[in-house]
């Protein structure tokens, strides 16, 4: 392979030297020895002089080299031959000023110093933004005076005063009438729980439950009362708790029974069932225990919305019967099937071990009736 050199005159000596020392390595710089005010350094490589830690120094810093030449150059065998014979060089454009030292006549990098400035980049990359640095700020504490625990107190006992003074209060029952808030508890003839239960704290945000279950925080319920309870709503706002449809979940069949669980602290993945329980009371004094179960998307609203189907289900609930009812119809689908040859069989289902013993029956058929026909032809034609 031929080599490029060029003669240079100094001072009437002649020097051989390689075309490429004088040429940054890096894709698209333009840098060269035709440029004056640029200076070029060679790519890191250990002596036998070394110590072991300028060694490991020399070693990191050639590999970052390489993997940031190799990052937007293709591997040729000219640029093969280069790197076995470390004739790489850079333009000082690629190094931050302070890891250049600068002597009388030549300048040189400190030792395990790597190109960080003005790096080629490729096409697909963006630049990468910086995340921004919280700082956390401690002012004092200083001594409290306000009264807001008085004026919380007095707000809730304002509200409640008014509560009584309507008929709402008589279907409700309050609870924890205290500064740091209270409850309210709706019954019906039928459950040991409440039907509805309504917290709100000392600053008068409620939260609602519907047989133990909460209302989700996205319910259109809370955004309607922007979630605060008030002297001119609370009577409104328990009219329509009362007056709400509940969602009657998804229907009692064996395909939602057989996925169906308990409630956990860990069931909110989504399209999970819930086994919604409820106890019932006990009738004249009888041992006997039970309970209402509903089976519930873990989204249910529980309390259905304006937006949602006018059957009895919530839309999450519907649309969790909806992807029941394909999967069942696919896993029908696949029963009916016969196994392949080489599948376990204990990977295979009642239906798919009837559909395969059916199937290799009527092959088994198959060929025995054309070896009757191939024997009556022979015996016919006289063959062998």
């Amino acid at each position: 392979m031929s080599e490029n050199f060029t003669v240079r005159k100094y001072s009437r000596v002649f020097i051989l030297q390689d075309d490429t020392f004088g040429v940054c390595t890096f894709f698209g710089c333009a840098s060269s020895s035709r440029h004056t005010e640029r200076s070029f350094f060679k790519i890191p490589s250990a002596n036998t002089t070394d110590g072991d830690e300028t060694t490991a120094l020399k070693s990191t810093a050639q590999a970052e080299w390489l993997r940031l030449l190799l990052r937007t150059r293709e591997i040729t065998e000219d640029l093969k031959t280069r790197i076995d014979a470390n004739n790489i060089c850079l333009c000082d454009l690629h190094f931050k000023p302070e890891c250049i030292i600068s002597h009388p006549k030549r300048k040189v990098l400190a030792t395990g110093t790597v190109p960080t400035e003005n790096l080629p980049t490729q096409s697909h990359e963006g630049e990468t933004k910086k995340h921004r640095v919280l700082v956390k700020h401690t002012f004092p504490d200083q001594p409290s005076t306000s009264t807001g625990v008085t004026s919380s107190t007095s707000t809730i006992n304002a509200l409640l005063n008014q509560l009584r003074k309507s008929d709402v209060l008589s279907c409700w029952k309050v609870l924890d009438d205290t500064s740091s808030g209270f409850k309210m508890e709706l019954y019906d003839d039928c459950h040991s729980v409440p039907k509805y239960t309504m917290i709100c704290d000392s600053g008068l945000t409620f939260t609602l439950f519907t047989y133990h279950w909460p209302i989700p925080d996205d319910h259109t319920l809370y955004q309607e009362y922007n979630r605060s309870v008030r002297a001119e709503n609370i009577n409104k706002l328990l009219r329509s708790i009362e007056s709400s449809q509940l969602c009657e979940g998804l229907p009692h069949i064996p395909d939602v029974k057989d996925i169906a669980i308990d409630p956990t602290s860990n069931d909110r993945v989504p399209g999970t069932i819930l086994r919604h329980s409820v106890p019932k009371k006990l009738a004249n004094n009888e041992a006997v225990y039970e309970v209402s179960v509903s089976f519930r998307s873990v989204d249910c609203t529980v309390l259905k919305e304006s937006q949602d189907h006018q059957d009895n289900t919530c839309k999450p609930c519907s649309d969790s019967l909806k992807a029941i009812t394909k999967a069942s119809k696919q896993k029908s689908r696949s029963s009916s099937v016969p196994a392949k040859a080489k599948a376990p069989l204990s990977a295979c289902g009642p239906e798919k071990l009837r559909a395969t013993v059916k199937a290799t029956r009527l092959q088994n058929k198959q060929l025995e009736d054309r070896l009757e026909i191939l024997q009556a032809k022979i015996e016919k034609d006289g063959i062998g």
